[in-house]
């Protein structure tokens, strides 16, 4: 997961399963980066081989081509304001650690966190400071994206959007998709198209879009938040549950779980939880529904 804040802070988390953890062997991350040119990856051990009280998160610098022919530190890293962190259902802690120590030498430095306890999915991540990300924002040579508000605009990239938003990866696929069916539609009616399209929050062309975004409610926008990161924590032991219990209450959040039990059927119908489900389903007053549900979205799977 990327994620960019409302103050130009780049964040990225990754989950590592239950399933993929070892006290005896690390996890790594896939590679990221906060530049074209500054790459990192994370590696956790769940248990520290220098000391087994404590898990250890490590940030290791993939140097590029100019850092591996330096003998000095890399000073472009020390600038950075640099915070890792561990989000678990035992605790939520966060960690800072210096950057200007890094070299070709001393390319991998750690920060240990209290001895993670077993059977239980673990979000390791972190959080720049002071990185390119924020160099792009109002960044009127790079823009190419203006979002509106009520009491001021912010000019910005649609890959940033796209990259670090899941509402925005969502519009700009929708968009793309609105955009390809109104072409193929113009073209069998033989009706000329325009560079432009205008709706009430959006306006588009080939070059620059802006988008007028409402004042939502804060609690719309809390809400929103909620459901990324109980959607984030979903796993194939879990998910049942919290359908059955409280996530049908909310669509939104309702319809990510059917959607994610649907696309791990085979597991999850093996589960604990959705096996009492089916013998005592008393205290769930929407299975009914929700169970048409799901099966008809598996039915509509397999016929694809």
């Amino acid at each position: 997961m990327i994620d960019m804040t409302n103050n130009g802070k780049a964040i990225f988390e990754f989950t590592f399963p239950d399933n993929a953890l070892n006290d005896d062997h690390p996890v790594f991350s896939p590679p990221f980066a906060t530049s074209n040119d500054t790459f990192w990856q994370l590696k956790f051990y769940k248990a520290d081989p220098d000391n087994r009280a404590y898990s250890v998160l490590y940030l290791i610098a993939i140097p590029n081509h100019e850092e591996a022919l330096t003998t000095g530190t890399w000073e472009k890293r020390a600038k950075l304001s640099v915070m890792l962190y561990i989000k678990s259902e035992q605790y939520e802690k966060f960690n800072p650690i210096k950057t200007d120590k890094y070299s070709v030498r001393s390319y991998s430095w750690g920060v240990n966190f209290p001895l993670l306890k077993n059977h239980q999915t673990v979000n390791v991540g972190i959080i720049f400071s002071d990185t390119a990300v924020e160099r792009q924002i109002n960044n009127i040579e790079n823009a190419n994206i203006q979002l509106n508000f009520n009491d001021g605009f912010i000019l910005t990239h649609k890959s940033i959007l796209i990259k670090r938003s899941e509402y925005f990866r969502k519009f700009f696929h929708d968009a793309k998709e609105t955009k390809e069916k109104k072409r193929k539609l113009d073209t069998t009616t033989t009706t000329a198209t325009t560079t432009t399209t205008t709706t009430s929050n959006t306006t588009m062309n080939q070059n620059f879009v802006i988008i007028n975004i409402p004042d939502y409610p804060r609690q719309t926008f809390h809400e929103t938040k909620a459901r990324i990161e109980i959607y984030k924590r979903l796993h194939f032991d879990n998910v049942v549950k919290v359908l059955f219990s409280e996530g049908y209450k909310w669509k939104d959040l309702k319809d990510d779980m059917v959607d994610y039990i649907v696309s791990h059927f085979d597991k999850i119908k093996d589960t604990p939880e959705y096996k009492l489900l089916a013998v005592d389903n008393r205290g769930h007053p929407a299975i009914v529904v929700l169970m048409q549900e799901i099966i008809a979205n598996l039915f509509y799977k397999k016929s694809k």
